[in-house]
C-alpha cells in the first residue's frame, strides 16, 4: 500500500492566522509558513463485530456514503475518551438496537482501511471484534445502516464489501479453521 499523501489543496489559509502559506509536511501535516501551526493528520480508529449466532453471520448493508447500499460490519469510529470495546458497544445499540457489554467481544484482528469522505481521505485502523450469540435478537437497523444481513461463510464468500479492510478480515474469516 502506497503512502497515505494528504491534499495540499485542502486548506487555503491556516486556521490560526489565516496565512495562505501553506505547506504539506513529509504527506502527513499541514505547516503555515506564518506561525508555524503544524495539524497532524492522524490516524482514526474505528472498530467492527464479526457475530455469529449457531452458523450465520450478521452483516451491515451501508445507509449512506462512502459505499452505499454495500455490505459492511457493524460499527463505527471510536469517539473521544472511549475505548475500542465501549465504542463497539455504543455503535451496536445505535445500529441495530443490541445491547451487549464490552465484556461480551473477543478480539479478532487489526487492519489499515482507507476512508474516503467530503474530500478527505481518511486513514484509519479497524479493530475487529467477535461476538456469539446464544439466541437470536430482534434487530432493527438505525443510524448509518439501511439494513442487515444473516449470512453463512459460504454466502459470505460470494459477496463484496463496502471496503478493501473488510474484505481482507472477511476472507481472513472465511479461510480461517
Amino acid at each position: 500500500m502506497s503512502k497515505p499523501q494528504i491534499d495540499g489543496e485542502l486548506w487555503k489559509h491556516c486556521p490560526q492566522c489565516q496565512s495562505d502559506d501553506i505547506a504539506v509536511v513529509e504527506g502527513k501535516a499541514w505547516r503555515c509558513g506564518g506561525c508555524g501551526f503544524i495539524y497532524f493528520h492522524n490516524v482514526a480508529c474505528a472498530v467492527g463485530a464479526l457475530i455469529c449466532h449457531q452458523d450465520r453471520f450478521l452483516f451491515a448493508i451501508r445507509g449512506k456514503a462512502p459505499s452505499l447500499g454495500m455490505l459492511d460490519l457493524p460499527g463505527g469510529f471510536v469517539d473521544a475518551d472511549e475505548s475500542m470495546e465501549q465504542a463497539l458497544c455504543r455503535e451496536l445499540e445505535e445500529e441495530l438496537g443490541l445491547q451487549v457489554s464490552p465484556e461480551s467481544l473477543g478480539y479478532l484482528s487489526s487492519v489499515s482501511n482507507r476512508y474516503q469522505y467530503s474530500g478527505v481521505e481518511y486513514c484509519t485502523v479497524d479493530a475487529v471484534f467477535s461476538l456469539t450469540l446464544d439466541s437470536l435478537p430482534e434487530l432493527s437497523a438505525h443510524d448509518d445502516i439501511s439494513g442487515f444481513r444473516w449470512l453463512s461463510k459460504q454466502e459470505a464468500a460470494k459477496e463484496s464489501f463496502a471496503f478493501p479492510s473488510v474484505q481482507r478480515i472477511v476472507n481472513r474469516w472465511i479461510t480461517s479453521a
